[in-house]
């Protein structure tokens, strides 16, 4: 993977994510998303705006088995010239006893806010399980 300027931050990111969802804190996940943000699912439901990702993440963590995690793998950055990057890359969950439970692939779009980057578009591309 080729590395852009700010790469690490994304980097630094996405482990914050992955942590925040293991401990199931979704104020800290909900501050990774602009306030306008979209996350959209493979069956083409959207959530918009911080309040319906909220209402989304708690439905989504509050059904996810004590124990897993989310791994989040990048496969590619860009830098669109107004200081966006784009993401794509591939997730799952992962059980306690380490078995893939659910996994796919994504892109996020991140935008640069307040000296934070934070993602404004969050596209679940397929998804299958075991």
């Amino acid at each position: 993977m080729t590395t852009i300027p700010n790469s690490d931050a994304i980097d630094a990111a996405n482990k914050t994510f992955m942590d925040a969802f293991t401990k199931r804190d979704i104020s800290t996940i909900l501050a990774m998303y602009t306030d306008d943000a979209v996350v959209v699912q493979p069956n083409g439901s959207n959530y918009a705006g911080r309040e319906a990702i909220r209402t989304w993440f708690t439905f989504l963590l509050d059904n996810t088995p004590n124990g897993e995690t989310l791994d989040l793998q990048t496969e590619s950055l860009f830098e669109a010239r107004d200081g966006t990057i784009i993401e794509g890359g591939r997730w799952k969950n992962v059980s306690e006893d380490g078995e893939t439970q659910q996994y796919g692939h994504y892109v996020a779009v991140w935008c640069e806010r307040d000296g934070n980057w934070q993602i404004h578009r969050d596209l679940i591309l397929e998804s299958g399980s075991g």
